[in-house]
């Protein structure tokens, strides 16, 4: 299945659930912060490049999952990844990191040296690395088609059967998936199998964005399932808002690799 419909067909599975809690009880949704403000390591890096980070559009939150913290702004999104303890700030294009070695910026495409992730960037490309990229990418798309082709299944049995949702083997079996396409979002992030074409370049920088967004999307995927079935509805407002969100952002990720791929084979 194409894995753009992926997304339309969680959208309407989101959109059921909506309609489900309604029916049995008052929809709350989260009263509109009056104000929003930066803190800690944000306000900072905020503090650092104000005009590039511009006012906050809500407060800090954290994924549930991971711990990571997130906050949007006008200019684009500050991170703090749990995971390796770093402060960035990126508006989709460029990357603005408050890390060991100071403020630095790079292209999102790039990597320093002290990061995990970090990819070389060769100009000369020998035909093996080519292929190798090629290779590495069609097996990333696989990996996300796999749990996708299962979210389908399970969501068409939902469409059939509204009942199904109440089943826990039903909820253990989605939530398994989605952990498998948070896993493919993550091995998208990361080359290894080589050094990276140059004119690859910013084809990788897209992979690695909608890597970042499958990731944000299974664990809020994850994160609204639960709160549904614990029954706390308060929150369910801007839960649902930010998995639509980032399911737009996938398929026009999704649009802008295809333009790519077009481009690199002109």
């Amino acid at each position: 299945m194409c894995p753009q419909k992926v997304g339309g067909i969680l959208v309407r599975f989101l959109l059921a659930v909506i309609l489900v809690v309604m029916s049995i009880g008052a929809f709350v949704l989260p009263a509109a912060a009056a104000e929003c403000q930066f803190q800690f390591g944000f306000k900072v890096l905020a503090e650092m490049i104000p005009s590039t980070v511009g006012n906050c559009l809500d407060n800090e939150y954290h994924n549930p999952n991971n711990g990571d913290g997130l906050q949007r702004t006008e200019g684009g999104l500050l991170v703090w990844r749990k995971a390796d303890n770093w402060t960035a700030f990126t508006n989709g294009h460029e990357t603005w990191i408050n890390g060991p070695m100071g403020l630095q910026k790079r292209l999102n495409i790039e990597r320093f040296e002290w990061e995990p992730d970090y990819v070389v960037i060769t100009d000369n490309p020998t035909p093996s690395d080519m292929f190798a990229y090629i290779t590495w990418l069609g097996d990333r798309f696989d990996s996300v088609q796999a749990p996708s082709d299962v979210i389908d299944i399970h969501f068409n049995m939902f469409a059939d059967d509204p009942n199904i949702a109440s089943s826990p083997a039903w909820r253990t079996s989605v939530i398994t998936a989605f952990e498998s396409l948070k896993q493919a979002g993550q091995e998208m992030q990361t080359y290894r199998d080589g050094p990276l074409p140059r004119p690859f370049a910013p084809l990788h920088n897209l992979v690695v964005s909608l890597g970042q967004d499958i990731v944000l999307f299974a664990d809020e995927y994850i994160t609204l399932i639960n709160t549904v079935y614990d029954g706390d509805v308060s929150v369910l407002g801007s839960q649902a808002e930010r998995v639509v969100e980032r399911s737009n952002a996938i398929g026009t990720k999704y649009e802008q690799i295809y333009d790519e791929l077009l481009r690199l084979y002109q």
